[in-house]
C-alpha cells in the first residue's frame, strides 16, 4: 500500500541552542501570515500544495523522493529550512490510526529521528499522522513529518 508522504526540516529554530536536550520555540499567537508561492501539482499521484514564497524547488527526485524544496538564507545562502514529499509503502495492518502512530513512532526511534510528540488528524479528508521531533544526523535539526 503506497502512502505519501511530507517530511519539513527547519534548522533555523536551533540556531544557538547547542546540544538538543530542548525542544524549538513555538510560534507566537499571532504568527505572520505566510505569502505563498505558486501551487505544485502532481496529477500522476493525486496531491498539490502551495510552499511558501521565495522557496527554491529541489530539481533531484528519486523513487522515493517526489519533489521538495529548500529556503536558504540570504547573507550566507545556508539552508534555513526544507520541505520534501516522499512516498513510501506500508504493509496493510488491521490496527487503528492511533495504534499504528504508536508503531510507527518506536519504527522512527530506531533511525535517527527521535520523535517528541505524535498526533492523529485529518489532511486532504484523510486520516493522518503527524509526528514531531529531533533529526540526528550530520546536522541535528527540527522536523515534522506527516
Amino acid at each position: 500500500m503506497k502512502r505519501i508522504l511530507a517530511a519539513a526540516s527547519a534548522a533555523v529554530f536551533l540556531a544557538g541552542m547547542g546540544d538538543l536536550g530542548a525542544r524549538p520555540a513555538s510560534a507566537p499567537a499571532s504568527a505572520p501570515a505566510v505569502r505563498l508561492g505558486v501551487r505544485y501539482t502532481d496529477v500522476f499521484r493525486g496531491f498539490s500544495l502551495c510552499p511558501p514564497a521565495g522557496a527554491q524547488r529541489v530539481r533531484e527526485t528519486s523513487t522515493r523522493r517526489l519533489v521538495g524544496w529548500v529556503q536558504r538564507d540570504d547573507k550566507t545562502r545556508a539552508i534555513r529550512w526544507s520541505m520534501e514529499v516522499l512516498q513510501t509503502s506500508h504493509k496493510p495492518t488491521k490496527l487503528s490510526i492511533s495504534e499504528y502512530a504508536e508503531a510507527v513512532t518506536k519504527e522512527l526511534a530506531k533511525g535517527q529521528f527521535k520523535v517528541k510528540s505524535t498526533q492523529v488528524g485529518t489532511v486532504a479528508g484523510k486520516p493522518a499522522m503527524h509526528f514531531r521531533g529531533i533529526w540526528r544526523g550530520a546536522l541535528t535539526l527540527w522536523r515534522r513529518q506527516t
